[in-house]
């Protein structure tokens, strides 16, 4: 399966917005589907393993029936939420990452920081 940039941003802010310490986003849930329902759900299960094995999230727990439980964002995945979290910085992310030609998680991240600091260095 393809990464799909926009279902790791979703699921991301489903995260963050809906997790805590004691606290975790169920999927499916009625929580979970307001940031995912576009998305078909072995593609979102595909992006929750691939955020988790990325170290964005800290915990997956997955039960028998292919129901799962994410924990909270890890602090990489705090800043790379950061830097793509508005559309602005998240489109900009997106065109310069298929300008080079790659999607990759890890391009993503990197292109998402390089975004953010190249807006700091020309701030005024």
């Amino acid at each position: 399966m393809k990464l799909n940039p926009d279902c790791i941003r979703d699921l991301l802010l489903a995260v963050e917005e809906y997790t805590d310490k004691e606290t975790y986003l169920d999927y499916p849930s009625k929580e979970a589907d307001q940031y995912l329902s576009e998305y078909p759900s072995n593609e979102v299960r595909y992006h929750i393993e691939q955020c988790y094995l990325a170290g964005l999230i800290l915990e997956v727990d997955e039960d028998l029936s292919g129901n799962c439980s994410v924990s909270y964002l890890t602090p990489n995945g705090h800043e790379f939420v950061a830097n793509i979290r508005t559309d602005k910085h998240w489109n900009k992310t997106k065109e310069i990452a298929k300008e080079i030609g790659s999607s990759s998680l890890s391009t993503l991240i990197q292109v998402a920081a390089q975004v953010i600091s190249n807006l700091i260095t020309n701030y005024r």
